[in-house]
């Protein structure tokens, strides 16, 4: 078994380190007064508003009740986002599952070894379908979260 290259991606991607890796996150709905919430948006580790990192998510959703401040809840598979003066769904709200990425575009050989396993079961190659293996792995890593955090 060949495994994929942190060069072999680069071979193929040559912009894999400008890869924005954001996913927009839709259908906000008002959880209480200014809070927000956003239902289905998948594993959040960093939220975006308007291209404008928010920084770290507060401790729970109780906690999330100054402008720009934002919780993810894994039981819920909700993400709260607190704005007082403009709504989210005016806005680009956008996540990033930056653990597995970073990893990708760092060279980590167990990522690279992960992701050639997936190619190999899956029928996918690295230099074609390299989006497609990333993505199966975000999707095990959010059903693996309840368990504990991403490595």
């Amino acid at each position: 078994m060949a495994y994929c290259t942190n060069r072999d991606l680069k071979d193929i991607y040559p912009s894999l380190d400008e890869f924005d890796t954001k996913t927009p996150l839709y259908g906000w709905v008002v959880h209480s007064s200014n809070l927000y919430r956003a239902d289905n948006s998948g594993l959040v580790t960093q939220l975006f508003a308007n291209g404008q990192d928010l920084g770290s998510a507060q401790a729970n959703s109780g906690e999330v009740n100054s402008n720009g401040e934002w919780f993810y809840e894994s039981s819920l598979d909700a993400t709260y986002y607190y704005n007082s003066a403009t709504n989210p769904n005016d806005m680009l709200m956008e996540s990033i599952a930056d653990e597995i990425w970073g990893k990708v575009e760092s060279g980590d050989f167990d990522t690279h070894q992960k992701m050639s396993e997936i190619g190999f079961e899956k029928g996918l190659h690295c230099d074609d379908d390299m989006e497609e293996i990333v993505e199966i792995m975000i999707e095990e890593a959010w059903e693996n979260y309840p368990d504990g955090p991403i490595n």
